[in-house]
């Protein structure tokens, strides 16, 4: 889904100076399913595309699909710190 340059010009915020954006996933949309392939390693399916994510993110995308799902944790009692 094409997105507005103001959504893109927040996301860039977060990318360093040398990174670019590839795919952006609105937070209401449960980023699995998360497979751990053998010889691939993690693989997420979005949207009947599967793509080979790096280990350091699949704590994200588990603790993004509990955030929109009925088993979702409290809120956190110190925001922010």
């Amino acid at each position: 889904m094409p997105l507005s340059s103001k959504v893109r010009d927040r996301c860039r915020t977060y990318l360093g100076t040398d990174e670019r954006i590839q795919y952006v996933i609105p937070g209401a949309t449960e980023l699995g399913p998360l497979e751990i392939h053998p010889s691939l390693g993690p693989i997420l399916s979005v949207g009947g595309i599967d793509m080979e994510i790096d280990e350091e993110y699949v704590s994200a995308v588990r603790a993004a699909n509990l955030e929109i799902g009925d088993d979702a944790l409290p809120e956190d009692p110190y925001p922010g710190g």
